[in-house]
């Protein structure tokens, strides 16, 4: 009948349960290792077609998103500069542009304290340094270091500059 007080229908019911969940569960890794060995099949070997795809819609997106000679502008959160991304061949880029140096086609200036271009020849290197001017700008490197309060100042005073 039952042992230690549980009826043994209720044991073998808890029994069923816990069985089939754990079959449930077996499928469901099954199907998980599934997807992941064919995603890392498809990353070991990717198909030559689908990465010659991808890198001609990338160039297309890269030429529809710009377009101009300031590619795009970012604002430092730390020193509040100002940061340009320039493309140094786009057809609208006026009489005294930034010169692309030999391959490399962008260039990142800070517009805030107007400090030399930095080239690139990519377009993602060029926005990975946009987000960190103090790598390569003297005076937001200044600014980094300087005190929270000070940032905040110089942040406001080139937000003010710019809007008026």
């Amino acid at each position: 009948m039952s042992h230690h007080g549980v009826p043994q229908d209720l044991k073998s019911s808890r029994r069923d349960r816990l069985t089939a969940s754990a079959r449930a569960q077996s499928r469901r890794i099954d199907v998980l290792l599934d997807k992941a060995r064919v995603r890392i099949a498809a990353a070991v070997e990717p198909d030559p077609v689908d990465v010659a795809a991808h890198l001609s819609s990338a160039r297309d997106a890269e030429a529809a998103l710009g377009g101009g000679y300031v590619h795009q502008t970012h604002t430092d959160r730390r020193s509040g500069s100002f940061i340009r991304i320039l493309d140094t061949e786009a057809a609208d880029a006026p009489s005294d542009a930034v010169p692309a140096k030999g391959s490399k086609r962008y260039a990142v200036q800070c517009a805030t304290h107007q400090t030399d271009a930095v080239h690139f020849a990519e377009l993602g290197g060029a926005r990975r340094a946009a987000r960190h001017p103090q790598d390569w700008c003297p005076q937001c490197q200044g600014m980094a270091a300087a005190k929270t309060k000070v940032r905040n100042r110089a942040a406001a005073y080139a937000r003010q500059v710019r809007q008026g």
